[in-house]
């Protein structure tokens, strides 16, 4: 597949930059950027697969401290907020 991506001009500095400092092309950063990104986003296939792919993805996400203090943040704020609405 072939495209165009149009870049405003402060990301394409960076972009030109980060492509300097690791001696790469920019159009490969991109494209392991896209492809990094897909693989994140994309939910797995249903079947045994899948599942197993989804579940390596819960136990990651579960042994990230950050993910996890932003959930319980989440979660605490979330309840106050409910419990707001209940009185």
């Amino acid at each position: 597949m072939v495209m165009t991506l149009r870049l405003d001009d402060d990301a394409a500095d960076a972009l030109r930059r980060l492509a300097e400092r690791e001696q790469r092309s920019a159009e490969d950063i991109a494209r392991q950027a896209i492809r990094e990104h897909v693989e994140r986003v994309v939910i797995p296939p249903a079947g045994p697969s899948g599942r197993d792919a989804l579940a390596g993805e819960i136990d990651q996400a579960r042994t990230n401290s950050t993910f996890v203090e932003t959930l319980d943040s989440l979660a605490t704020r979330d309840q106050e907020i409910l419990d707001r609405l209940a009185e």
